[in-house]
């Protein structure tokens, strides 16, 4: 969401599934499994990767699967093959708890129920989420967060899908606002992932941007994962603007307009 800059009222776990499959080199794919497999991730010994998918299960529980065996890529388990029947192990268990989170991110839970009001069956349809993964979303959301017993965040859960008492789980959801708005608020996009973002929407990323920039140090490294990076800056007005481009996709007098026009908002 960060890095997107996407608002709750839009969010989709689609840009970072897409961004992290293209940069993985996953290949993912329906196919006709067996019954008891929604899933199937595979790295052979050539290192390649796949995810496959059950194409007779309805979208939001493909998509459920599809953010399940991303996780055991991101997260590093061991292994080679993964499948959707062990779900009691350790990893099996990470690979959901990472799916629903990806799904439905605990500050758009906050955002879609308390600020925007949104009923179960909203949430279904905008977060394209299956009915069990989004109930054992927001139970992990209030078990975690909140000092409610089991049974009462059952109820609450159970009334807000049968929109009873739809003020219930707003109050509980409230109760955690802060803590949920802290958490989100200290999650930092690294550097060298902000920026390869920003260089496919404009010409020149800026220290106004990324203020590492400013320090030469990062700039060597960042040369070893960009070759066809260029460093400058502009001074003027007793203000350094510290800039990069790429230099097959732009030229240097494009870059200095660009820092020039952006030096000029920086100081007027």
């Amino acid at each position: 969401m960060k890095l997107n800059d996407s608002k709750v009222d839009s969010y989709s776990y689609h840009s970072f599934f897409e961004r992290q499959i293209t940069r993985l080199d996953i290949l993912v794919m329906p196919h006709n499994l067996h019954n008891d497999l929604a899933g199937l991730s595979v790295k052979d010994k050539f290192n390649r990767s796949s995810i496959s998918y059950q194409a007779t299960h309805h979208r939001n529980r493909q998509n459920f699967t599809k953010c399940h065996e991303l996780a055991h890529f991101l997260l590093d388990h061991d292994g080679y093959i993964f499948t959707s029947q062990n779900e009691d192990t350790i990893q099996e268990i990470e690979a959901n708890i990472f799916a629903g989170i990806l799904l439905a991110p605990d500050i758009v839970l906050l955002g879609k129920i308390v600020y925007h009001q949104k009923n179960f069956q909203e949430l279904l349809s905008e977060l394209e989420i299956s009915k069990d993964a989004l109930q054992i979303r927001l139970k992990q959301l209030l078990s975690y967060h909140t000092r409610l017993y089991d049974d009462e965040i059952t109820l609450i859960i159970q009334n807000y899908i049968a929109r009873k008492a739809p003020d219930d789980i707003i109050k509980a959801i409230k109760q955690i606002e802060k803590a949920i708005i802290e958490e989100y608020q200290s999650v930092t996009i690294p550097p060298l992932e902000l920026i390869s973002h920003l260089l496919k929407q404009k010409n020149i990323v800026t220290s106004i941007d990324i203020e590492e920039l400013a320090d030469t140090s990062f700039i060597e490294n960042l040369k070893k994962t960009y070759p066809n990076i260029e460093y400058s800056f502009y001074f003027n007005y007793g203000k350094t603007l510290y800039y990069i481009y790429q230099s097959d996709k732009t030229t240097a007098e494009q870059a200095l307009k660009s820092a020039k026009d952006v030096h000029f908002n920086m100081i007027f």
